[in-house]
């Protein structure tokens, strides 16, 4: 695998900061223009990028699809937790297509894209001298580390809790990523489906309160996918000695 320099990383890094938090909505006021405005922002950081960085993504592509795979499906469902604490907080669900729809699902993707990118793909060329434990940890702490710039922005206590579980989040990514041989197509589909139905979707036909039932169904299924997450590192590094 191609490595990556520690200044390389940080420079993509503070020009990701630069991309997500530039003040579009200062200077835009149409909802259609600013997503064009920020989809076209993105596109070009990633062209940038990808010409400065110049990766060679076929060595994500090493191994084959199999069925040790499927070791990884179960982490799927974390991706429904929202719609469970939806459901259970009897909340109304209604749906109203919008003309915006199709271009924030483009952004989403292609957020999604620069997001693993940034924080595996990068990250663990970047890492590459720490053992697999130490870079899944260290890559998503780094994932947690910048969604606590949303905290910063707003000192609203439920961006801590978007902290939370974005660290929870990198580390499946990273146990994924890993595993796989460093299989992006994996992280990226399954980044995806968290971000469409845990916020993408959820957002558009009802309304998640904070709540009691939320911190139970968050937590269980933080607490599931912990154990069954270092049951299945355990095994699986048994598996490779």
């Amino acid at each position: 695998m191609k490595k990556i320099q520690l200044v390389d990383f940080l420079l993509v890094l503070f020009a990701f900061i630069f991309v997500v938090s530039f003040p579009f909505n200062l200077f835009i006021k149409d909802d259609i223009t600013l997503i064009y405005a920020e989809f076209s922002f993105k596109l070009l950081f990633i062209f940038v990028v990808l010409y400065y960085i110049k990766p060679l993504f076929k060595d994500t592509y090493k191994k084959k699809a199999s069925l040790s795979d499927l070791v990884f499906l179960p982490f799927i469902l974390i991706s429904f937790s929202n719609i469970v604490v939806a459901i259970l907080q009897n909340s109304k669900f209604t749906f109203s297509f919008s003309e915006s729809f199709i271009l924030e699902l483009i952004l989403l993707l292609v957020s999604v894209f620069i997001e693993e990118y940034i924080f595996r793909y990068l990250s663990f060329k970047m890492l590459y001298q720490f053992k697999p434990l130490n870079r899944i940890i260290i890559s998503s702490l780094i994932f947690g580390l910048m969604h606590f710039l949303n905290f910063l922005s707003t000192f609203d206590p439920q961006s801590l809790i978007q902290v939370a579980y974005t660290v929870g989040l990198g580390l499946i990514l990273g146990f994924i990523f890993e595993f796989t041989n460093n299989n992006f197509l994996y992280v990226f589909m399954f980044h995806v489906m968290f971000n469409f139905f845990n916020d993408f979707i959820i957002t558009r036909v009802t309304i998640v309160k904070f709540d009691s039932i939320f911190l139970t169904i968050s937590l269980s299924f933080a607490g599931f996918f912990i154990i069954y997450g270092l049951l299945s590192y355990i095994n699986i590094r048994k598996l490779e000695k």
